[in-house]
C-alpha cells in the first residue's frame, strides 16, 4: 500500500460578525452574493488548496456562519473569539494536518483577494521544506494593498507558536510569535509587485470600504482579476479616494488597546463601606480599579470605611484610597470634583444610593461620569449606567 504524502494546503478564513466599525461586515451584499460570498468565490479558483475552512467564534451571534460555510461549499469551524491561534488550531486538527502540511491564513473581509498569491505563496513553501512562513507583506514591509494579505505556515509552526506564545497580540493576530522571530523561524517576504501600493484598500472593515468595493464590482462584475482592479482604481482615481482617509488597525490586541487609552490616566472611584450599608459597593469598584490598574491606569479610591481585606487588595493593586472620616457624611460632589481637578482624574465612577440624581448632575457636567446603579431612581444623569442586579 502506497501512503500518500501530498502535504494537504488548508486555506482558513476567519470571521465574525461582530465589529466596532462596520457590524456584519462579512455579510453585507456585495455583488450577486455577500462579502463573504465574494471571497470563497475566489479561493476556489485557487489550484494549490486542498481544504477551505472558515475559521468563526463560538460566540452564539456567529453562529449563522457556519450555515453560510456549508452554503459556500467550506468547512466550518468555531472556536475562541480572541485566542484566534487555538481556533486556527482547532481548525486544522478537524481536518487532520499534520506537522508538515500548509495553513494559509486569509481574512473573510477580503473580497478581493487574489487566488493567484495562494498558489504561488504555496509553490515558494513546497519548494523548500525548511521555510516556516511566507507572505506576501511583513509587519511594517509592505507593498500589497489592504486586503491582499496572504500568509502560508507549516503547521508545525503553528503548533510550536500554540505552545509558546502568550501575548495576547500573538494569540489574537495568530502569526506574530512567528514572523517577527526570524531567530526562531524561518520567515520569508516575497512581494507581489515592485510598485508600493500600500495605500490602497481592497478589505472591507468599514462604510467607506464597502462603498468602494460595491463600486467596483459594480463596474467589473463578481470576482475580477486583481489586475484589473488596481488599473480600474490608477485610471479613476476617485474611487481609491472614497477610503482613503481610513485608518488600517494593526495588530494589537482588544487587550492591548484598551491598555493604550488607559495607560497613565488617573481613574476617581467614589464609594462607601460600612455595617449598616455593607461592603457590596466597595467590592464591585474594587474589581473596576484593578481591572484599570492592571492595563496601566492610575486609580484613586475616595470613600468611607474602606478596611480589611478590600483596603489590603487595594493597595496590592496600587489603587491609593482617600479616606473620609468615619461617621461623616458624604463627600459631596463639590469634594469629589475637588478631588479629580487635583488628581487630574479622566472620569469618575459612582457606587452608591446616596449618589442620587442631583449629585451625579452635578459631576457629569465637569467629568466623564459612570454610575454603578439599579436604576430605581430617575432621571439618572450619567454618561454610562452600569445596573448591577442584570442577569
Amino acid at each position: 500500500m502506497t501512503l500518500d504524502t501530498t502535504p494537504r494546503i488548508v486555506v482558513i478564513a476567519q470571521a465574525r460578525l461582530g465589529s466596532s466599525r462596520l457590524p456584519g461586515k462579512v455579510s453585507k451584499p456585495l455583488g450577486s452574493d455577500t462579502v463573504l460570498g465574494q471571497l470563497a468565490g475566489r479561493l476556489k479558483r485557487a489550484v494549490r488548496p486542498t481544504h477551505l475552512v472558515l475559521a468563526t467564534t463560538d460566540r452564539p451571534e456567529d453562529n449563522s456562519l457556519l450555515g453560510e460555510a456549508a452554503r459556500l461549499g467550506m468547512v466550518g469551524f468555531a472556536g475562541s473569539e480572541h485566542d484566534v491561534l487555538a481556533r486556527f488550531l482547532g481548525a486544522l486538527a478537524l481536518v487532520g494536518a499534520d506537522d508538515e502540511d500548509l495553513a494559509v491564513r486569509v481574512t473573510a473581509d477580503c473580497p478581493f483577494l487574489d487566488w493567484r498569491e495562494i498558489d504561488r505563496l504555496v509553490d515558494d513553501a513546497l519548494a523548500d521544506p525548511s521555510l516556516d512562513y511566507v507572505s506576501n507583506q511583513l509587519p511594517g514591509n509592505r507593498k500589497i494593498p489592504h486586503g491582499l494579505d496572504v500568509e502560508v505556515v507549516r503547521v508545525r509552526a503553528l503548533l510550536r507558536a500554540g505552545r509558546e506564545a502568550d501575548a495576547p497580540g500573538h494569540r489574537e493576530h495568530v502569526t506574530p510569535y512567528i514572523n517577527t522571530q526570524p531567530n526562531l523561524f524561518s520567515v520569508r517576504l516575497s512581494h507581489r509587485q515592485k510598485e508600493d501600493l500600500s495605500v490602497l484598500r481592497l478589505t472591507v472593515d468599514t462604510p467607506e470600504d464597502l462603498q468602494l468595493a460595491r463600486e467596483i464590482i459594480r463596474r467589473l462584475g463578481d470576482f475580477p482579476e486583481t489586475d484589473a482592479v488596481l488599473n480600474l482604481l490608477a485610471e479613476s482615481p476617485e474611487l481609491a479616494a472614497l477610503n482613503r482617509g481610513v485608518v488600517q488597525r494593526g495588530a494589537d490586541s482588544e487587550m492591548d488597546r484598551r491598555a493604550t487609552a488607559a495607560r497613565g490616566r488617573q481613574l476617581l472611584a467614589v464609594a462607601n463601606g460600612g455595617p449598616e450599608i455593607g461592603f457590596g459597593h466597595l467590592a464591585r469598584v474594587e474589581a473596576l480599579l484593578d481591572a484599570w490598574t492592571e492595563v496601566g491606569g492610575r486609580a484613586t479610591l475616595f470613600g468611607r470605611g474602606v478596611q480589611g481585606s478590600i483596603r489590603r487588595r487595594l493597595e496590592s493593586a496600587k489603587v491609593d484610597v482617600v479616606d473620609i472620616e468615619t461617621g461623616a457624611t458624604g463627600p459631596s460632589a463639590e469634594a469629589v470634583l475637588k478631588l479629580a481637578d487635583t488628581l487630574d482624574a479622566v472620569a469618575i465612577v459612582t457606587d452608591g444610593y446616596e449618589f442620587g440624581p442631583e449629585f451625579l448632575a452635578k459631576l457629569v457636567t465637569k467629568r466623564s461620569t459612570l454610575s454603578i446603579d439599579d436604576l430605581a431612581a430617575f432621571p439618572h444623569p450619567a454618561d454610562v449606567v452600569v445596573n448591577q442586579n442584570v442577569g
